[in-house]
């Protein structure tokens, strides 16, 4: 209904997928004032995803669009209830507002398993973009809201800061700073000070970015994507072994890599494992798409796990030509055995030739031996065909050699013949 130069309207909405009440006024200079109260909204049927329940709240806003186009105003809310993976979340309220400066806006909510405040600004009305945002979890429990059946009983709390800018994922500059990160189980606290992420622009179109935490270090350095970096290792596997691994013919990453490993009991208990490193391991190496190339090497010592050291780590991977692998170890047994594994591999249009030995000494098991395999990969019928040939071989058990004969095995789909 219009009064004077004004337009008010009001009215209730029931639909079998939820209902709703409003109200609303819109003024000569085009400023909008409405209230909105939702409730029972079946967002399953909307969104098409079982995960998602029904939610209800409530919204008050207030504004205009601008001659440029950009929306200036409040909106802020309350919502009720919210349901996702069979967890009513409740009380999480919300408020934005939108100048010609930027975007503010907070989020906060206390739910008995999830208790954060996150507060937030986006400068826009530069060339990139700054986001600056504050988030302190004061109790996470993922268990209890149905996101994983792990961690039973525990709850995280953390606080963050971001301070970056650009334009997307791939020109993003800034630091992210996570500290005081608490994890806290029914029978231990595990503590970890701080993790400090920075992103930066260097010369020639280059950029670094460097994590430095409790249980990590790492720098990665060149021209490179963010989002594609996991891609470029997939790619240089998939130019040897194409069936397994599926390439991207875009990329045109170039950089180094460095990481240290440090042990850490957060770690530990998130990964549910028992690996120690009572020594740093290290992994650096570097990834050329133009060229088609990869160099990778890991060392670590004194290096537990399962209750057995390990001892003089190393890996090397490159392809020159073919993609060739060089690995070995030393396994330190607690009766005082010990067992030196090492394994060379090369890969080339969908074959994989590795050669296995060992030698395991102490006791009255001494032996050493090697074996040699090949492995084919072919595509038939649109499911992969593995094909693996044992040459022929010797093993050495104490005193006695053993002949290894020739065989095959044959794997396709679930049927698998041996030879």
């Amino acid at each position: 209904r219009g009064k004077d130069s004004r337009i008010i309207a009001d009215g209730i909405l029931n639909t079998g997928c939820g209902d709703m009440v409003f109200s609303g006024l819109l003024d000569e200079n085009n400023w909008l004032e409405c209230e909105m109260e939702v409730t029972n909204l079946c967002l399953s049927e909307l969104t098409n995803d079982d995960k998602f329940g029904k939610t209800s709240f409530t919204l008050i806003a207030d504004g205009t669009i601008d001659k440029e186009n950009q929306p200036l105003g409040n909106i802020s809310g309350l919502i009720n209830n919210f349901e996702y993976s069979n967890y009513n979340y409740k009380d999480i309220k919300f408020d934005v507002t939108s100048q010609h400066e930027g975007i503010k806006g907070l989020i906060v909510a206390k739910d008995e398993n999830i208790d954060l405040n996150v507060t937030g600004e986006i400068s826009h009305n530069q060339p990139n973009p700054v986001y600056n945002i504050d988030m302190q979890i004061n109790k996470f429990c993922p268990n209890r809201l149905n996101l994983t059946e792990k961690y039973e009983g525990e709850s995280l709390s953390l606080k963050v800061n971001a301070n970056i800018k650009g334009k997307s994922i791939n020109d993003i500059a800034g630091k992210i700073h996570i500290d005081s990160i608490t994890i806290q189980t029914p029978q231990k606290t595990y503590f970890t000070e701080s993790i400090k992420i920075v992103g930066e622009n260097i010369a020639n179109g280059n950029r670094r970015i460097t994590t430095d935490g409790d249980f990590i270090d790492a720098t990665v350095t060149g021209k490179f994507n963010y989002s594609d970096i996991a891609n470029s290792f997939i790619n240089k596997l998939g130019a040897s072994i194409p069936i397994l691994f599926k390439t991207s013919s875009k990329l045109k990453n170039v950089f180094e890599f460095e990481f240290t490993l440090k042990d850490s009991e957060m770690a530990r208990h998130l990964l549910n494992t028992d690996l120690v490193f009572y020594e740093p391991v290290m992994i650096a190496g570097s990834i050329d798409d133009t060229n088609n190339f990869i160099e990778t090497r890991i060392r670590g010592n004194n290096i537990f796990f399962n209750g057995d050291e390990y001892k003089d780590l190393y890996f090397n991977a490159n392809n020159d030509e073919n993609l060739k692998i060089d690995l070995g170890v030393t396994r330190q047994e607690k009766k005082g055995h010990s067992t030196k594994i090492g394994i060379e591999g090369k890969a080339n249009n969908n074959r994989l030739d590795t050669k296995l030995s060992w030698t395991a000494i102490g006791g009255d098991q001494e032996s050493k031996g090697t074996l040699n395999a090949s492995a084919m990969f072919s595509d038939s019928l649109g499911r992969t065909k593995t094909l693996i040939n044992l040459n022929k071989s010797n093993l050495v058990i104490k005193d006695t050699i053993w002949n290894v004969h020739p065989s095959s095995i044959s794997i396709y789909g679930e049927n698998i013949a041996i030879n």
